[in-house]
């Protein structure tokens, strides 16, 4: 009998970025692989079968096809997870079609709740003196800049005015409780490659003074919160939301002002 080992891993803020990245990028090869198989069997109206065209090539797409598409066409992201991590995601869900021609269920989107796993079938990884080392995870000062340079570039292509709070980074590291995490999450990074390809490409970046948005609701009302409470609840007008997006849309009203002043 094979068995199965499960370990708490502990990784660092930026491995955890990583990882989250990972499991989003595999959870959407999987859902698009799964619209793109409902896709072609509802225009071909095809059986609960795995029915054969006279020429022999399979009505219904299959894991080889869709690994042999994936493998000329990876996005930004799939490129910077192992092959088999993707190749994985693919056979994952070419067993839950195994699955529904045998009688169960058809197969279904995938949610970050359902989709909570990776997987490394045979190759990088190691495991030795109780460090374990993933590809294209454990050199994490290349994956934070090649993710920064990601996500700027999407939120170039993306908007046309992009607001970032006006942060003064290095007066926060010197506070030793958040300097690890600041430096882990990028912060000056990502808005240094932002403004950066927004000025290539014509686009607006801008700064605003950020006192305040963390504690403030958007009724005006000042709540004040510490930084391991995250969703904001305001007392005065009832508000409930993550104190994330409140900090968002204050941030864009703010430079709102700004603009027509």
């Amino acid at each position: 009998m094979i068995r199965a080992f499960r370990f708490r891993i502990y990784p660092k803020k930026n491995q955890e970025v990583i990882l989250t990245m990972t499991l989003t990028t595999c959870r959407h090869l999987y859902n698009n692989a799964l619209a793109e198989r409902k896709r072609e069997a509802e225009l071909n109206r095809l059986k609960k079968s795995f029915d054969i065209f006279p020429w022999g090539k399979p009505q219904w797409i299959s894991y080889k096809d869709q690994a042999k598409e994936l493998a000329k066409s990876k996005n930004d992201f799939q490129k910077q997870i192992h092959s088999q991590v993707l190749q994985n995601t693919l056979r994952r869900l070419d067993r839950s079609f195994k699955n529904f021609f045998s009688g169960y269920g058809y197969p279904r989107f995938q949610g970050r709740e359902r989709y909570n796993s990776f997987t490394y079938p045979q190759s990088g990884f190691s495991l030795k003196d109780g460090v374990l080392t993933l590809s294209k995870i454990g050199n994490i000062r290349n994956q934070r800049k090649d993710f920064a340079h990601q996500v700027s570039r999407t939120l170039v292509d993306t908007y046309d005015h992009i607001v970032f709070e006006n942060l003064r980074i290095k007066n926060m590291m010197q506070n030793h409780h958040l300097a690890k995490s600041i430096s882990d999450a990028g912060w000056y990074q990502l808005m240094q490659f932002t403004k950066s390809k927004a000025e290539c490409a014509g686009k607006i970046v801008e700064f605003v003074n950020p006192a305040g948005t963390s504690q403030t609701c958007l009724c005006g009302c000042y709540v004040p919160k510490d930084l391991s409470i995250r969703i904001h609840s305001c007392p005065s007008c009832g508000l409930v939301m993550p104190r994330d997006q409140v900090s968002a849309i204050l941030i864009e009203n703010r430079y709102g002002r700004n603009y027509r002043n």
